[in-house]
C-alpha cells in the first residue's frame, strides 16, 4: 500500500471514484492531499518559502529531489544547462584543434566558428545549444575546420583563402 509523501498517511492501491476503479499506487499523495482528477504541477512535500539562491547568479530556485537538481552543486537549472553548453563547446574547439587554421588564433573559445568544407547536416553551434550528444556533434566536427569568427567572414567574403593543404583535402573528399 503506497504512503503520501506529504502526511504520511498510508492509502490504498485500487479506490473506485465516479464509478470506475482506479489505481492509485503509483501516485505519491492521498487523495486528501492531492484529490484525483486535479492537475497538480508543483510537488506538495516542499514547503513554500523553502527557496535557496544559486551560487552563480543568485536566483533563489527550489530543487526539486525527483529531478536531481541537488547534485548541481547549487546551481539553478538554468546556470547548469549553460555550464554544460560551455564546457561542450570547448570540449569541441579542443576537438578541433584549438586554433584558427588560417591565421592561429587561440585566446577565447567563443570566438571560433566551425567552417564546413563537405556535405552540412547541422550547426555545429546550434548543436551544442540543443545539448545533442558527443558522437553526433564530433561527426560533425570531423567535416570542418575552426576558424575564428575574423577569418571566417573574410573567408565568406572571398577575401582570406583556406590553406592549401585543406583545400586538396577537400577537393578529395569532394
Amino acid at each position: 500500500m503506497p504512503t503520501c509523501v506529504k502526511c504520511s498517511a498510508v492509502f490504498p492501491g485500487w479506490v473506485t471514484v465516479a464509478g470506475k476503479k482506479r489505481c492509485l499506487s503509483a501516485r505519491k499523495y492521498c487523495l486528501e492531499c492531492s484529490p484525483f482528477g486535479v492537475n497538480n504541477r508543483k510537488p506538495l512535500h516542499i514547503p513554500p518559502g523553502n527557496k535557496t539562491p544559486c551560487v552563480e547568479c543568485g536566483r533563489l530556485w527550489t530543487s526539486k529531489p525527483q529531478r536531481r537538481t541537488v547534485l548541481a552543486g547549487g546551481r539553478c537549472s538554468s546556470c547548469t544547462t549553460k555550464a554544460r553548453r560551455i564546457a561542450l563547446g570547448a570540449k569541441a574547439v579542443a576537438y578541433a584543434g584549438g586554433c584558427c587554421v588560417i591565421c592561429g588564433y587561440q585566446r577565447c573559445a567563443m570566438a571560433f566558428d566551425f567552417h564546413h568544407l563537405r556535405d552540412k547536416s547541422f550547426n555545429v553551434s546550434q548543436a551544442i545549444a540543443r545539448t545533442r550528444s558527443w558522437d553526433v556533434i564530433r561527426a560533425e566536427i570531423d567535416k570542418c575546420v575552426l576558424l575564428c569568427a575574423c577569418c571566417h567572414r573574410e573567408l565568406h567574403a572571398g577575401v582570406a583563402q583556406l590553406p592549401e593543404h585543406l583545400v586538396r583535402t577537400q577537393a578529395a573528399v569532394g
